[in-house]
């Protein structure tokens, strides 16, 4: 039976294609401030993340204690040019690694969740919180995309 935690990361699978399925390229790219992301950048964001947390679920099953890097998301947006990135490769990238952190995860959270890295901000962290830190991450996105696509279509009204 498959944790809760991994329940709500698999949901990200499907909800997240299903959000920005259909958009233009204006409602994608707009912003409710200059310093906030786009739709399409959270979803650039999404992906990059699974990426990172992907290495990080695994320093932490294959080392003692291993440290863990802290990354500048907003540095990452900018410099890896998330506005002209291609959604759709995005998408695929967050879908792979998706299935197969969460193939890992189903496999060994159960006997080793307890694992622990060390965050260099915020300390120890065991596998599961990591596991958990990431299903609360893809919902509060997911809400902040569904917030996007609201006032995209009200500002072009």
């Amino acid at each position: 039976m498959m944790d809760d935690v991994l329940k709500r990361q698999e949901a990200t699978l499907t909800r997240l294609p299903a959000l920005v399925e259909g958009l233009s390229e204006a409602e994608l790219a707009w912003r409710p401030a200059p310093h906030k992301w786009s739709a399409k950048e959270i979803v650039c964001h999404l992906a990059d993340v699974e990426l990172m947390y992907g290495a990080r679920y695994r320093w932490v099953l294959a080392e003692d204690q291993p440290l863990l890097i802290p990354f500048d998301q907003d540095r990452f947006a900018q410099v890896l040019d998330y506005a002209g990135d291609d959604l759709q490769a995005a998408l695929e990238q967050f879908r792979v690694l998706r299935r197969r952190n969460l193939s890992l995860l189903e496999r060994l959270l159960p006997t080793r969740g307890e694992r622990t890295g060390l965050h260099q901000e915020r300390g120890s962290l065991t596998l599961r919180s990591i596991a958990e830190s990431i299903a609360a991450h893809d919902e509060n996105h997911l809400r902040q995309i569904e917030e996007r696509i609201r006032g995209a279509r009200a500002a072009s009204r």
